[in-house]
């Protein structure tokens, strides 16, 4: 059986760009993942911890075969080997990679301590919903209904659409491990 889940990817630190690029090529290069969609990248402002460089978020929509907890534990695998380290909440990273759907995008699928579906943080981020909406327009969640409507009462999140593009020759190629 296929699950449709979106995957948010962001980075501030040894040029964000590639790190995004190494992410979905990483993620896309198992035969457990297909990447369907990917949105344009937007340059945002960190939250939290502010003394820190702009981020670079994206985010993807794919289909996969495994279930939402082992999915998640491949993710923590490729952000270790992508160079993530946990320092404290809001750091500057190298990579972040988080599940943020997994199916039915109406209901809260689990919730423990690691794992929560959909991602808790979800409809607080400009960084996940903006580009959600460029790759799903009438994105509905929970009882909180379309998305969109959550990005007005958003503030002090500066989030700026950019021209970098996720190179596509790396999508869907074995390219790493």
């Amino acid at each position: 059986m296929s699950n449709k889940i979106i995957i948010g990817c962001g980075s501030n630190q040894k040029n964000p760009l590639k790190q995004l690029n190494r992410a979905i090529a990483l993620i896309s290069g198992k035969k457990l993942i297909k990447i369907n969609k990917i949105s344009p990248i937007y340059k945002t402002s960190p939250i939290g911890f502010s003394h820190q460089p702009f981020f670079l978020n994206c985010v993807v929509s794919a289909q996969v075969k495994l279930g939402p907890h082992l999915l998640l534990k491949k993710l923590l695998i490729f952000e270790k080997f992508l160079g993530r380290q946990r320092t404290f909440k809001n750091a500057p990273r190298v990579i972040d990679i988080d599940l943020l759907t997994f199916n039915d995008f109406n209901k809260i699928i689990t919730q423990n301590p690691i794992l929560t579906i959909p991602h808790p943080e979800l409809l607080n981020r400009k960084f996940t919903i903006t580009p959600i909406l460029d790759i799903e327009k009438f994105f509905r969640l929970s009882s909180k209904g379309l998305i969109q409507n959550h990005t007005r009462v958003i503030k002090n999140q500066v989030i700026i659409k950019t021209k970098k593009k996720i190179r596509k020759s790396l999508v869907n190629q074995k390219t790493f491990c």
